[in-house]
């Protein structure tokens, strides 16, 4: 199955631990992988969190830590506003520190 958004948005309703997996597992190109991070926030699930931030820190795709600041927008999560908040500032891709500033001011 590739991972679309319409299918990321449909595994986080309906199977989250599939979705975190795929996000574990980082096997999948990161066009797939941007579109199961930004809809990782969806599974409420408390272990998003720290995957997004992981993928925020650490990947070495730019798409891929887009989707991860995308994916930590309405966070309160400590650890996740440090990693948005460096990532805004300091990230090499302009888009990732658009991203992370627009997640940084959602409500």
């Amino acid at each position: 199955m590739v991972l679309d958004e319409q299918s990321a948005r449909t595994l986080a309703r309906k199977e989250p631990r599939v979705l975190l997996w795929i996000l574990k597992e980082r096997k999948r190109p990161p066009t797939e992988l941007f579109f199961a991070a930004e809809h990782a926030r969806e599974t409420n699930d408390p272990e998003a969190v720290s995957l997004l931030v992981d993928l925020l820190r650490s990947h070495e795709s730019a798409l891929v830590r887009e989707g991860a600041a995308l994916g930590l927008s309405r966070t309160t999560d400590p650890q996740a506003i440090a990693a948005l908040t460096r990532a805004a500032g300091f990230d090499s891709s302009e888009a990732v520190k658009l991203a992370a500033r627009e997640a940084l001011e959602q409500d």
